[in-house]
Parts: structure tokens; C-alpha cells; sequence
């Protein structure tokens, strides 16, 4: 009669008075799985794979689980329902998890809904078990320092503030409410109440070259606030700035090539205003000259409000 094992890890338990005179034979069976789960690695290729994979125990016996290749789709890696021995619940154990593949994994129990989701390119220690499932080994929350409403570090290196205030993990604030402000120096930005933002040592828009040199060009206002569009070869058929928040303003610097003589055609219906009861203004047509269009949105009439300053000169 085979002795019987344990649920996780399938180590074998001896009764008593069993294996007379062979007691090496699951001693050694059990040293050899106690090395495996210390210091073993198991690889998994997740090429082509997508939806639930059950581990096999031979898989799951390290403590050590690598994910590679590339997924079809989302794949959530599962501890079976029942033990190596068929007994119920199902194994359980710690894992340490190198997500190497391009999209995030998904750890969990057969038995139980909860999965510890793993980033893509991301290493985690993870915790399953059959009555409660995957979850990452970080489950307390850390609660930030300030009080509520407070963007503060505490001194677990959380941030912690309302919902309108978020980090992309890149070194980039975000402002739900528009503003976006990338590398900020917080210690030289301010507010204060009533009066807006102040900005210490100012605050600058990288200007985005514009590929387009002819035929229509249509800007968008989310990727700059200042925008180069040349040196032209051609007319602007059809100019249009697309995706702008309510206020926002634009600076477009047209340059001609050296031939010159490109026009520039704008969007009709009312869409954009130009003072001087609203004259259609005109690029300067001499070879290399440069113009500024200056332009705020004003939402609430869904117009643009601009202004064309010509011919620009070095002296």
C-alpha cells in the first residue's frame, strides 16, 4: 500500500511501522521535493495561450514561476481543485512570479474567484490558496500621511490624494480636471485659494513639429500648445485644430518653403473668428516668411477666437 501524501506539495507521510527496511525510499522522495519547492523553477510559455490553465503539479511544486512568450489574450493560471493525492481543498502555497511576457497575468485557485493580477514585465511575491484564491502579498493598504484631500507621501512611499489627482508611474502628474504637467519640480509650484496657480522658474510647452507640409492639416490639441508647421510645399487645403479643452490656447507658426505662395484654407460654418469683422486672413506668400496663429477655444460658443501675425523677421 503506497503511502499517503500531503495535499499541497504531495510530500509522502509515512504510517506508522510503514516501509520497513525501505524508509530511504520516501525520505529521499521527500528531500528531493523539499529542494524542488526551495530552489526550483518552473517556466512557462505562454505563447498562443489565452483563458484558465490548470498547473500541473509538477508546475506548481517550485515556488519559483517564470511566464514568458506572448499570450493570445489574457491567461489566468490556476492551482487545480484537488490535491497530487485527489484529496480536497486543493494545494496552496507562496509563489515568487516573473511576469516576462506583454500583458498582465492572472494567478488564482480553481476553487475560488479572487486572482492576484501580475503587470506585464513585473516581478511579485503571490499568495493562493484554495478558499480564498490569488492576491498579491502587499493587501494592506497603506493610508497616506496629509489628511484627506492632501497629495502627501507617507512613509511607505504611497501617494495618497482625491480621485482627481493620479500618477501615471512614469514621473508624470495628472489633474482629472485638465492640467497635465509632465517632470513637475513640485517644490516650485504652488496655490493658492482663490487666486489659481502660481508657477516658480515658469512653465513651458515643447513645441511639435507637424509632418504635414500641404493639403489638409488638422492638429490635435492634446499632444502640444505650440505647434510648427513647414517649411510648406504645397497650399493648406483644409486647417483645423481638433480635441481642445475649454480655454485653451494655441500658438501655430507657419513657415513658407522657398518658393512660397502656399494659402491657407479655413474650416467654414462659423467655427473660427478673426478680428476686423472677421476678414479670412492669408499666409505671407514670400519664400521662407513665417507667421504666428495665436487661437483660444471658447467652448461654450465652440468657436475659435484667433489672430494671424504676419511675416515674421529676424533684425
Amino acid at each position: 500500500m503506497a503511502d499517503p501524501q500531503t495535499t499541497n506539495k504531495g510530500l509522502f507521510v509515512p504510517p506508522n511501522n510503514a516501509d520497513i527496511n525501505a524508509w530511504d525510499v520516501p525520505v529521499n522522495s521527500n528531500s528531493h521535493a523539499l529542494d524542488t519547492l526551495a530552489g526550483g523553477v518552473t517556466t512557462l510559455n505562454a505563447t498562443g495561450l489565452v483563458g484558465l490553465q490548470v498547473l500541473t503539479p509538477a508546475q506548481y511544486a517550485p515556488a519559483n514561476l517564470i511566464v514568458t512568450g506572448s499570450p493570445a489574450g489574457l491567461i489566468t493560471y490556476q492551482l487545480p481543485g484537488t490535491g497530487p493525492n485527489g484529496a480536497t481543498p486543493g494545494p496552496g502555497g507562496f509563489f515568487f512570479v516573473a511576469n516576462q511576457t506583454n500583458q498582465a497575468i492572472q494567478f488564482g485557485s480553481q476553487t475560488a474567484g479572487t486572482v492576484a493580477v501580475v503587470p506585464a514585465g513585473t516581478n511579485a511575491t503571490i499568495v493562493i490558496d484554495p478558499n480564498n484564491g490569488g492576491r498579491l502579498s502587499y493587501t494592506i493598504p497603506q493610508p497616506a500621511a496629509g489628511s484627506n484631500g492632501q497629495v502627501q507621501y507617507n512613509n511607505n512611499g504611497a501617494f495618497g490624494a482625491n480621485g482627481n489627482i493620479n500618477t501615471d508611474g512614469s514621473g508624470n502628474l495628472w489633474l482629472a480636471q485638465g492640467l497635465y504637467a509632465s517632470l513637475v519640480d513640485v517644490a516650485n509650484i504652488y496655490g493658492q485659494s482663490g487666486n489659481g496657480i502660481y508657477v516658480r522658474n515658469g512653465i513651458a510647452t515643447p513645441d511639435l513639429a507637424v509632418s504635414a507640409t500641404s493639403g489638409t492639416i488638422q492638429l490635435d490639441a492634446r499632444t502640444s500648445n505650440v505647434f510648427k508647421v513647414g517649411p510648406l510645399t504645397g497650399p493648406i487645403t483644409y486647417f483645423n485644430v481638433l480635441n481642445a479643452l475649454a480655454g485653451q490656447t494655441v500658438n501655430v507658426f507657419f513657415q513658407q518653403g522657398p518658393g512660397g505662395n502656399a494659402t491657407i484654407t479655413w474650416p467654414g460654418g462659423g467655427s473660427w473668428y478673426f478680428p476686423g469683422g472677421n476678414p479670412t486672413p492669408q499666409l505671407t506668400l514670400s519664400g521662407y516668411a513665417i507667421d504666428l496663429l495665436v487661437a483660444t477655444y471658447m467652448s461654450n460658443w465652440g468657436v475659435w477666437a484667433g489672430s494671424l501675425i504676419t511675416n515674421f523677421v529676424s533684425h
